[in-house]
């Protein structure tokens, strides 16, 4: 029996010593990542604005930072995406505008008691159109070898413009409560809808990024890309479905803030890249491709949400609110340089 129970004692102390070990590589690992310094950040902001303000650390106010960064939230993981293939895709607002004034105009005739179906029939045009601008991106920048940064700088232009020259630039009101209940305002098991979608779009990249063939090829392609064309990776085609994955959320993000403001307008997402690819460059992921992650974007967006809603709280004027963005923005490029300098 004393034998028996010096062998379970042991295999107990074993256990708890592997246990220890494991949370410390763990503690070990999160400390020496490219995050830590955000999560200290953000720990710092958030104790700052609740000195500042009582109303920050309450639930209502957590759920209205998750509100105010749910859309930009799932066009910084499209960009996150699109930045470890080594683009970048600057038409999101175009993507977005063109889909707004689409569901304003498929939802136009609706009243307050419109239908799930054009709901669902809204949803998939907008996701073409996303598609449609994803495959034009991709295809110029890969079959025709122009930069990225030209080519969507340009079909940004041309969504704003398409998105402007309908009905005179004059948004539509959207009535349909289905729509609006599915995609914005809604809840489920008492979670509002407008965050259900970043959830889904977060589980998605994750899953795509760690347990798929593709993430692998997008590293490798974003690290080398010559290297991983001789080592027989699809390099054009990577780069493609890249751009396509991030118009596609960014069609979807269109569709879910026309159900938020209730409108179909032409400039609902004006200057939305900029907050995009700050939270993904703050996330970690480098400007110069091969390496990002989506945890690290949404710990990004989520420090520019905190600092736009605190300092809201505070008092402070937009035009100071945008002064502070820029600083922000700026410091996540330096920061950007930083890193690849080490």
């Amino acid at each position: 029996m004393s034998t028996k129970l010096e062998k379970n004692t042991s295999v107990n102390s074993a256990l708890t010593s592997t246990d220890q070990q494991a949370r410390v590589g763990i503690l070990r690992q999160i400390a020496t990542s490219r995050i830590f310094p955000l999560i200290i950040a953000l720990v710092v902001l958030m104790v700052f604005f609740s000195i500042r303000s009582q109303y920050f650390f309450t639930v209502v106010n957590a759920l209205n930072i998750g509100r105010q960064i749910a859309v930009v939230l799932i066009v910084a993981l499209g960009i996150t995406i699109v930045l470890i293939a080594g683009e970048i895709d600057l038409s999101m607002a175009g993507v977005m505008a063109v889909c707004s004034i689409t569901a304003g105009a498929i939802l136009q005739n609706d009243g307050p008691d419109g239908s799930p179906l054009n709901a669902i029939i809204t949803l998939v045009a907008c996701l073409g159109i996303g598609l449609a601008f994803g495959v034009v991106n991709g295809l110029l920048t890969v079959r025709f070898r122009v930069p990225s940064f030209i080519v969507t700088l340009g079909t940004l232009s041309v969504g704003t413009g398409l998105a402007l020259s309908y009905n005179n630039g004059e948004p539509r009101a959207i009535q349909s409560v289905a729509f609006l209940n599915i995609f914005a305002l809604g809840q489920v098991a008492g979670i509002p809808m407008l965050l259900v979608y970043p959830v889904i779009v977060f589980v998605i990249c994750q899953l795509l990024l760690k347990r798929t063939l593709f993430g692998v090829q997008l590293y490798s392609v974003g690290g080398n890309a010559e290297a991983s064309a001789l080592a027989g990776v699809p390099v054009g085609r990577v780069r493609v479905v890249a751009l396509i994955i991030c118009s596609v959320f960014a069609s979807l993000a269109g569709v879910i803030l026309s159900a938020r403001v209730q409108s179909g307008l032409p400039n609902i997402a004006t200057g939305i890249e900029l907050d995009a690819i700050a939270a993904a460059v703050l996330g970690g992921t480098r400007l110069a491709g091969g390496y990002g992650t989506i945890v690290g974007t949404v710990l990004g967006a989520v420090v520019i949400g905190v600092v736009s809603n605190g300092l809201t709280l505070m008092g402070i004027p937009s035009p100071a609110q945008s002064v502070v963005k820029g600083v922000v923005i700026i410091a996540a490029v330096v920061l950007d340089r930083v890193r690849n300098k080490d």
